[in-house]
């Protein structure tokens, strides 16, 4: 017996996850993890509350606001995969200039 795919709750695209989901959607599930939210302080603390961003050999003196995915989480094929790349080692603390969405670390 097959399958029938069913929409996404979010976008509309055929999905075969019991959730609804496809797996771009499923990704963004991630950030809700409990162990993102600890990775996530750590990482922060670890910055010492400042931006990791080096430019022109300098360390950026902005506060880390923010946390950004080395390995973006909608490269991932499934939510469980998604969920791996929320590793302390995955992640690194910016601030809002030096968030790579669209710019380079």
């Amino acid at each position: 017996m097959n399958a029938i795919p069913r929409p996404c709750v979010t976008c509309g695209r055929p999905t075969f996850d019991r959730r609804g989901r496809c797996p771009q959607h499923m990704a963004r599930l991630a950030y809700s993890d409990p162990a993102y939210r600890l990775a996530r302080a750590e990482v922060l603390a670890r910055s010492g509350g400042r931006c990791t961003a080096v430019e022109n050999g300098r360390r950026c003196r902005n506060p880390a606001v923010e946390v950004h995915h080395v390995e973006p989480l909608a490269s991932a094929p499934s939510a469980a995969a998604a969920f791996e790349l929320n590793r302390v080692e995955n992640l690194v603390a910016v601030c809002r200039a030096h968030n790579p969405r669209g710019s380079s670390l």
